[in-house]
């Protein structure tokens, strides 16, 4: 019977990891130089079964093997640790670096990394984003460095992360050191930086979006605040095939809809605006209060004929506007109606004199 690809060494590697039998030196040697060899091992039963099996189900096949058997050697370890387990893991680990290189995009970077693999670029990434002295982050603002820290330890911690999270880490750190040596290196360029690396957790993104609404509250033309903060956003180029969470919505898109949306919400409220305006027919300079002494002196000279104060008032309410006031309330207007305030008399007696002037122009 053919043997599956890993097959012969697995058998033996289970038996020592889960049983753990008292081997011999040479018993050990033997496991360690078979397990030295499975870059070949693979290679050979690859070509030997390539004609029956897809690529995709190989890789994965042996990736997920391989990654089992050092997530279970973590396990041992932590227990119990030996010299020999420690070998056998460094050899695994090494056939799981050939694998990823010689298989390209046939190996599954959604999937777990192994804990062993996972543990020592950890402990490079700590020290670069906690205080101490290679810390990276202490010329930026402490909201960020809270919200940067609480974005790796969601990602890198259940159990931990996926390989594509642990290369996207590695590459954000390393950009940051090449940054941090720009002169003018501060917040906002941390978060240009992020931005293009598609740091797309939502908690960076809320953390972005706050920043521009607060400076909102010192913005004189909320339009014009939001039009450039869409241009800056805009202006950012990415990292091809960089992303933090695979599933999210890519950063610089978040943001731009986020914006997008603010500067809608500014166009509905302006065309609200004019509609409002449109849909009162009668636009008049005076305040309410001297508009009630306008429609009075109309009603009681003769110039409106109606049958009903109230309707008439309700009427003018309704469809009247003023500089001061886009929507008249009736109950207002009915009671400056029936009580005219004294101030808005004699600016009424101000209005009377311009007309009248007016009225004797048009007769020569």
């Amino acid at each position: 019977m053919e043997q599956v690809p890993l097959f012969a060494v697995n058998d033996q590697l289970l038996q020592v990891i889960e049983e753990a039998p008292r081997l011999t030196i040479q018993e050990e040697k033997k496991i360690i130089a078979d397990t030295q060899k499975l870059s070949i091992r693979y290679m050979r039963d690859l070509c030997h079964n390539a004609a029956r099996q897809s690529m995709k189900h190989l890789v994965h096949g042996t990736q997920y093997v391989v990654c089992w058997l050092l997530n279970h050697i973590h396990e041992k370890q932590q227990k119990n640790h030996t010299l020999f387990r420690e070998k056998i893991a460094t050899q695994l680990a090494s056939f799981l670096a050939f694998l990823q290189q010689q298989s390209g995009s046939w190996f599954n970077l959604d999937a777990h990394m192994p804990h062993i693999i996972w543990q020592p670029i950890h402990e490079k990434i700590k020290v670069k984003i906690e205080p101490g002295k290679t810390f990276l982050l202490n010329d930026i603002e402490q909201d960020l460095v809270a919200v940067f820290q609480n974005i790796y330890t969601d990602t890198t911690t259940h159990p931990t992360p996926s390989f594509k999270q642990a290369h996207y880490w590695q590459a954000l750190i390393q950009a940051l050191c090449l940054e941090q040596e720009h002169p003018q290196y501060d917040t906002a360029r941390c978060i240009l930086l992020l931005i293009r690396y598609n740091c797309n957790h939502p908690a960076f993104i809320r953390y972005v979006f706050s920043r521009y609404l607060l400076a909102l509250d010192t913005s004189k033309n909320p339009h014009q605040h939001w039009q450039e903060a869409l241009l800056h956003i805009n202006r950012i180029i990415p990292e091809k095939e960089t992303v933090l969470l695979v599933k999210e919505q890519d950063c610089k898109s978040a943001l731009m809809q986020l914006i997008q949306t603010e500067i809608d919400a500014i166009h509905f409220s302006d065309k609200a605006k004019n509609i409002m305006q449109a849909s009162c027919p009668f636009q008049y300079t005076l305040s309410v209060t001297q508009l009630a002494v306008w429609l009075r002196m109309q009603t009681d000279s003769g110039m409106i004929e109606h049958h009903n104060t109230t309707e008439l008032i309700r009427y003018f309410a309704e469809n009247a506007s003023t500089n001061r006031n886009q929507s008249i309330a009736f109950k207002s207007l009915y009671n400056k109606y029936h009580q005219p305030e004294r101030s808005a008399v004699q600016i009424m007696l101000e209005y009377n004199v311009r007309m009248q002037k007016i009225l004797k122009d048009l007769l020569q």
